[in-house]
């Protein structure tokens, strides 16, 4: 039969689980950073690893760890989620992750974990004020990023996404 009731979660027991796989996947992504120097390099990116017929990249692990440890950080903040501080210091976490993945580089990654940042914000209560300061950010970032520190092909390719029509 089916089971009816209040369950209740041990929050202590669960804080003590979120700890113990962010400390696993911080392993795994500083082991991962040593992929920039020695990893094999597919389709332009320099950042897998062969295992026997499979091959990996340390990033995939960085995508739930980003997420993992932006719960823990933004659980322990709870009541400072309105201050632009806590913004800015979960802002420096993403970076921390995403700054070695553009190295490889993996731009579609990268935007993937901002983009990721962003979503959980927005989930945790993302002031109006805030996103004006963080779109400001992003607008430059953008522009110097276009002219500056994107190679021609990685041009080309965000042109064919915006316009798939254009070859």
């Amino acid at each position: 039969g089916s089971r009816s009731g209040i369950y209740i979660i041990d929050l202590e027991k669960t804080e003590q689980h979120l700890k113990a796989a962010c400390d696993f996947l911080e392993e795994v992504a500083s082991k991962g950073q040593r992929v920039l120097f020695v990893g094999t390099t597919i389709h332009g990116t320099r950042g897998w690893f062969t295992i026997g017929p499979v091959t990996l990249q340390p990033v995939e692990f960085a995508k739930v760890g980003l997420v993992l440890l932006l719960a823990a950080y933004f659980r322990r903040r709870a009541r400072d989620l309105d201050r632009f501080r806590t913004v800015v210091e979960s802002g420096l976490v993403t970076a921390a992750v995403v700054v070695p993945v553009l190295l490889q580089p993996d731009l579609g990654s990268a935007l993937l974990l901002v983009a990721t940042w962003l979503g959980m914000l927005f989930v945790f209560g993302l002031r109006q004020h805030h996103l004006v300061a963080i779109v400001a950010v992003a607008i430059v970032a953008v522009i110097v990023g276009w002219m500056f520190l994107l190679k021609p092909y990685q041009r080309d390719r965000i042109h064919t996404f915006l316009d798939p029509y254009r070859d």
